[in-house]
């Protein structure tokens, strides 16, 4: 009997590490909840579909499983890069790299409680294949005005020679009380009354950036457009130690690290003037055979929704009012409920589960 109790007390203690082992590891993966934005995203057979609700999103190697909850529940599979993220707060990721609140971040892929991310920065900066920890992602973008991105911390070298900025710098000396000799001071950055910039642009549109001038040292990769420059504080033989620099004060993403001097080329440019584009969207209305329906249904909480060829890939979580086409009597009612689903093989309901109203409370 005592020996029956001692094999039921191994098997139980070794039951509890199995659970915890395995609670352990759900917890580890990357699950980010919120109203957000899918792109593409599959259904069982249903899709591509873009849809924008509540939704729970599990990052698991290079594929992103999306869950629905409000007012759609669902289960469907998406590109990790299809789904909508931001920072949720500026931070520091690795010793390269820094970032400002609402940067936008796309997946590449799940890494069990981080994602391995492309940054993409309002400066035109984009930072490829970094760590980003999921407690740091949110699905909405930060509402209020951006940041600076918090800076890579770095020394400063003694050896530092580059003048970032065309600005004339005057040294002045006394010899005696009462007298100054001052003389005017130029680098290789001149001021020629053009608004030019000086810095080192990379040669090819992506540059490896590395935390020390040795290539067996952490990296990241970078693009930039012809406003982001680096400069450079010291150098190294064959490499350079820069950080980037914006020309129009939008620095919510920055890098600073070494590169090798091959990569890139020394320059006293104007930058590229930014031109903002106020457009508008206009969507011209479905034309309707004559004898079609046009207005507004009610749904019942758990109603069934189609695609277009009658295929159910969602179920309303809560009663639903929507605005709603029907084609002709008896036929599937197509919803309206962008920006929740949009492209042709969205919404419909059987006729059956609709209930037309006169307006949506």
């Amino acid at each position: 009997m005592a020996r029956i109790s001692l094999q039921w007390g191994v098997f139980s203690a070794a039951l509890g590490i199995v659970v915890s082992l395995l609670t352990r590891d759900a917890s580890a993966q990357c699950a980010v909840t919120g109203v957000t934005s899918v792109r593409g995203l599959r259904v069982g057979s249903v899709g591509p579909l873009d849809v924008e609700q509540s939704m729970v999103t599990t990052f698991e190697g290079a594929r992103a499983t999306v869950e629905g909850r409000s007012p759609l529940a669902f289960r469907g599979v998406a590109a990790p890069g299809a789904v909508a993220l931001y920072l949720r707060e500026g931070a520091l990721l690795g010793a390269l790299v820094g970032a400002a609140k609402g940067v936008s971040v796309e997946v590449e892929r799940g890494e069990r409680d981080a994602v391995i991310a492309t940054l993409r920065g309002e400066n035109g900066l984009v930072v490829r294949s970094i760590r980003v920890p999921c407690a740091l992602l949110e699905t909405t973008r930060a509402r209020e005005p951006r940041t600076a991105a918090p800076r890579p911390a770095f020394s400063v070298d003694a050896r530092w020679r580059t003048d970032g900025t065309a600005r004339e710098e005057w040294r002045c000396a006394s010899d005696r009380p009462g007298v100054r000799a001052c003389t005017p001071i130029r680098g290789r950055c001149n001021p020629v009354g053009d608004g030019s910039v000086c810095g080192y642009h990379p040669r090819a549109r992506s540059l490896v950036l590395r935390a020390r001038p040795d290539l067996r040292s952490a990296s990241v990769t970078v693009e930039a457009t012809r406003d982001i420059s680096f400069a450079d504080d010291s150098g190294h033989g064959e490499w350079l130690r820069v950080f980037s620099r914006d020309s129009n004060d939008r620095e919510d993403l920055v890098v600073h690290g070494w590169v090798r001097r091959a990569d890139v080329r020394w320059s006293q440019e104007v930058p590229p003037a930014y031109y903002t584009r106020v457009g508008m969207i206009g969507r011209i209305g479905e034309v309707l055979p004559v004898g079609a329906r046009s207005g507004f249904v009610a749904l019942a909480a758990g109603s069934a929704v189609l695609n277009e060829s009658g295929v159910e890939w969602a179920r309303s979580v809560a009663p639903l009012c929507a605005a709603a086409t029907q084609r002709a009597p008896g036929e599937n009612v197509r919803l309206a409920l962008a920006p929740v689903v949009s492209r042709h093989s969205g919404a419909w309901v059987a006729a059956t589960s609709a209930r037309w109203v006169d307006r949506c409370p």
